[in-house]
């Protein structure tokens, strides 16, 4: 009698716990009152040109459907932490969204987001806001293709758990001490994308120092001028490197023995794209031996299309990496 006894007072304590569990995964008032209230600065434009991204997924005003009698844990583009209930990821990109993120919005209320996704939305040409800098466990920015303008503030570079930054845009200027800041700060960045943000003003020399956990870096149509350093191919964990339509960038590729193992070295590098950009391609026997890709033929393969100075070479073939054109 005793054993049934305990029986049940152990199943009543895994009910409550239960109980108590699925309210802590709720989402509070004060998160879904700050989301109900940074909806309301929008309007959904399904009429917008939006960018190539929104036709490879499914695009629709996600923050339609938010319900202020519903868990907002629940809600599209919403992610939580099953333990806490804390809002920790918003992925809003794709929304038609239409309007503008002041520096008071409820958005910054979301203290423990670590992951925001804004990319293709209209923001009205206005300016990001430097209160983004109060997402301190931030790990993931998109703010690409969303039509955003001015100076990009350098508060952002304050964020150093970013592992992900992008803020492609046409309407984007970003200076030499944005670069200097995230050199400094951002030092597990892993993925940097700034196509087509006005770059012209940056001292190339800050891209020198960014960070080894750097794998893709793309930089295409930032009017960079100058030298490009050459060491950006020596970083030991980089993947894809674009630079092409940067028309005023000149350098050299580095004199490296690529037969040897290098570590750190370009043969992590699988993807070189650098249409429109002057680069010295400074090619010796050793380099010819084992590059550590495959370079197209001749025919597929033209200065002129690159943007390369390169003397004539015979066809070789590898297998781990490309430098190609992209038109």
């Amino acid at each position: 009698m005793s054993w049934l006894m305990w029986s049940y007072q152990l199943l009543c304590l895994q009910l409550v716990l239960l109980h108590s569990l699925s309210f802590a995964n709720l989402c509070s008032h004060e998160q879904s009152s700050a989301l109900l209230h940074f909806k309301q600065l929008f309007s959904f434009n399904q009429y917008s040109d939006y960018p190539s991204l929104c036709y490879t997924q499914l695009h629709y005003p996600k923050m339609k459907y938010w319900k202020d009698d519903t868990d907002c844990c629940s809600w599209d583009g919403v992610a939580c932490d099953m333990v806490t209930g804390h809002v920790i990821g918003l992925d809003l990109s794709c929304s038609q969204l239409y309007g503008s993120i002041p520096s008071n919005s409820s958005l910054f209320l979301l203290s423990h987001l670590q992951k925001l996704n804004l990319a293709s939305n209209d923001f009205n040409l206005s300016q990001i806001s430097s209160d983004f800098v109060r997402f301190p466990s931030l790990t993931h920015l998109n703010l690409s293709s969303s039509n955003f303008y001015g100076q990009v503030p350098f508060e952002i570079t304050h964020l150093s758990k970013l592992i992900s930054l992008d803020l492609s845009g046409y309407h984007l200027t970003l200076e030499t001490l944005f670069m200097k800041g995230l050199v400094h700060n951002l030092t597990g960045l892993e993925e940097l994308v700034l196509e087509n943000v006005n770059m012209s003003t940056v001292v190339s020399g800050y891209l020198t120092n960014l960070s080894s956990s750097l794998t893709l870096l793309s930089l295409k149509g930032c009017e960079l001028q100058g030298s490009f350093p050459d060491n950006i191919f020596r970083l030991p964990s980089l993947h894809t490197l674009t630079l092409f339509s940067n028309n005023q960038l000149t350098g050299t590729f580095p004199k490296v023995n690529w037969s040897s193992p290098l570590s750190p070295g370009p043969d992590s590098i699988a993807t070189i794209s650098l249409h429109e950009v002057s680069l010295h391609l400074d090619i010796e026997s050793p380099f010819l031996a084992a590059l550590p890709g495959k370079l197209p033929s001749p025919s597929q393969l033209e200065p002129s299309s690159f943007g390369l100075k390169v003397p004539c070479f015979p066809i070789i073939h590898s297998s781990r990496a490309n430098i190609e054109s992209t038109f």
